[in-house]
Formats: C-alpha cells, sequence, structure tokens
C-alpha cells in the first residue's frame, strides 16, 4: 500500500503543478485584446479550472477516506488476533506475573535483612 501511496503522491504533485500553470496561463490570457477579466472567455477557463480544482480536491479526499478506512479495518483484525493470542497466553503471562512478584518479594526481602 504505501507504494500505491508514493505513487498517488507523485501524481498528486504533477497534477497540483498542471493546475498552477492553468492558473497562470489564465492570467496570462488576460493580457490578449478581448479576453480580459470578467469577459467570457475569462469565466470560462476560470470556471473550468475551479471545476478541475475541486474534482480533484473531492477524489484526494476520497482517497484519504479509503486509506483511512483500511487502516482501520488493519487495526480491528490486528486487535482481534492480539485479542486471540492473549486470551491463549494468558495463563503464561500469568505464571511469568507470579515469578516476577516471588522474585520482587525475595529483593525486597534481602533488602530489608541488610537494612536490619
Amino acid at each position: 500500500m504505501e507504494k500505491d501511496v508514493d505513487e498517488l503522491g507523485k501524481i498528486d504533485t504533477f497534477i497540483k503543478s498542471k493546475i498552477e500553470e492553468l492558473d497562470k496561463e489564465n492570467l496570462a490570457n488576460r493580457q490578449t485584446p478581448g479576453c480580459g477579466k470578467g469577459t467570457g472567455v475569462d469565466r470560462s477557463r476560470t470556471t473550468t479550472t475551479l471545476s478541475l480544482k475541486k474534482k480533484f480536491k473531492d477524489n484526494m479526499s476520497e482517497f484519504q477516506a479509503l486509506r483511512e478506512s483500511i487502516h482501520q479495518e488493519h487495526r480491528e483484525v490486528v486487535k482481534r488476533r492480539v485479542y486471540i493470542g492473549s486470551t491463549f497466553n494468558l495463563n503464561i503471562v500469568l505464571d511469568t506475573l507470579a515469578e516476577i512478584q516471588e522474585r520482587h518479594d525475595a529483593v525486597r526481602e534481602v533488602e530489608k535483612k541488610l537494612l536490619d
């Protein structure tokens, strides 16, 4: 998935640069006689560029939502696996905890004797 995300990042950068180029071309086109700010040509170019920006933004938002959904599903799978694994290993954990507690108690007893 990371490979696809990296590839999408490259495409994202490319598309952003192309949209910026369109914005620059729109500004430059306003210098053409009959295509100044507010003319039909200018409005048409601006509207088309804004439409592309919105569509691009919507697609990127959709991708982010999909990516988050996949991550959430993965987290849930991992949680279930950990829960199942921890249930099977609970006795081992409890035995280990009891052993650690015994060692801790023994260390405290030695400390107490040393202090006395």
